[in-house]
């Protein structure tokens, strides 16, 4: 052992140094740049999409996560595109194209939300199913404040006076076909109700064409030939509630490498980019797994908070928090505003 000065000036015994660690067997077995800067699919890529490529293997390089970037970017470069809104996909020896599959995720989400609604009492079902609205009506109108959507420079409006019972007014106005529409306007009801947690009660308001060139209205496709996404609304309410969470600002906490690196349904360039992003992003919140930004979950306490643009509460308070339990998501009658 040695002694060395530390900064204040103290002296401190210092062990010596270790012996180089062996290299561990997934550092020995990964792909090193050179032979990526060799992978024919990695010569095939546009200008563009090889300069992303280059940066994360810059970043690779110099990282201690190395032998994993490289194992995923090497898993990326040999899982080529395959469109799945071509695919025709068998279940049960059934084979179905892409959007039959999307259309059938929202009949069983419209079957799903009524026979859950059929559990409320006939005599409470109308109170029911006007939960949401009643509770921002009750909002004085200079309560509410404009918050910036997640898309089109677009706003939605909530109440925070009270953090505790934070109340959000979003409206979308659907272009989409009338028959798919209709499905989608049915799961209003459904998609608020797995969206809001106590404490956070979110109203979503479909609105008419005419309304769809306001600063507060958000406009959405419902095209069951493509992905849902954010601002394609065909899928589960529960898939939509997630999606509805990025329109009020939020963005994705799953680890976008291990997702999407072998995901054959993303164009390698998408696949890229978002392998780019998620190098530079801190990790994931220590509950993300649990949560609606992860798709495996509810709203947590502290979504609400970031869709009211409140300051992450300090860990005493939160842990005084409501207990998230699941409530019901039922159907309402299609209405437009």
């Amino acid at each position: 052992m040695r002694g060395v000065t530390d900064k204040e000036g103290a002296q401190r015994v210092e062990p010596p140094a270790a012996a180089p660690a062996a290299p561990s067997a997934a550092a020995e077995t990964a792909p090193t740049p050179e032979s990526l800067r060799r992978h024919p699919a990695y010569r095939a890529l546009s200008a563009t999409d090889r300069r992303v490529a280059d940066r994360i293997l810059e970043h690779a390089e110099t990282s201690p996560r190395r032998a994993y970037y490289l194992t995923k970017l090497k898993l990326l470069l040999d899982t080529p595109y395959r469109d799945p809104t071509t695919a025709v996909t068998t279940t049960r020896g059934v084979a179905k194209p892409f959007a039959e599959r999307q259309l059938d995720k929202l009949t069983d989400a419209l079957r799903r939300a009524a026979a859950l609604l059929a559990k409320v009492p006939a005599e409470e079902r109308a109170a029911y199913l006007r939960r949401e609205e009643s509770a921002t009506d009750a909002v004085p109108a200079r309560e509410w404040e404009a918050r910036p959507a997640g898309y089109g420079n677009k706003i939605f409006w909530v109440s925070r006076r009270d953090p505790e019972n934070i109340r959000v007014k979003v409206n979308i106005y659907l272009d989409a076909n009338p028959e798919i529409e209709r499905s989608v306007l049915h799961l209003e009801d459904a998609i608020e109700k797995y969206v809001s947690i106590p404490g956070f009660t979110v109203n979503l308001r479909f609105v008419k064409r005419e309304a769809a060139g306001r600063r507060d209205v958000v406009t959405v496709k419902a095209d069951p030939t493509q992905w849902t996404t954010a601002l394609n609304w065909v899928g589960t309410y529960e898939s939509l509630a997630h999606e509805l969470m990025h329109v009020l600002g939020l963005k994705d906490e799953y680890d976008m490498i291990d997702v999407h690196a072998g995901n054959a349904n993303m164009k390698v360039g998408a696949r890229l980019h978002w392998f780019s992003v998620q190098m530079t992003r801190p990790p994931p919140p220590a509950d993300a797994n649990t949560g609606i930004m992860t798709c495996r979950g509810r709203t947590l306490r502290r979504h609400a908070r970031q869709v009211a643009g409140l300051p992450p509460e300090q860990p005493d308070a939160a842990s005084r928090g409501v207990t998230l339990r699941p409530q019901p998501s039922p159907t309402s009658n299609p209405r437009r505003r």
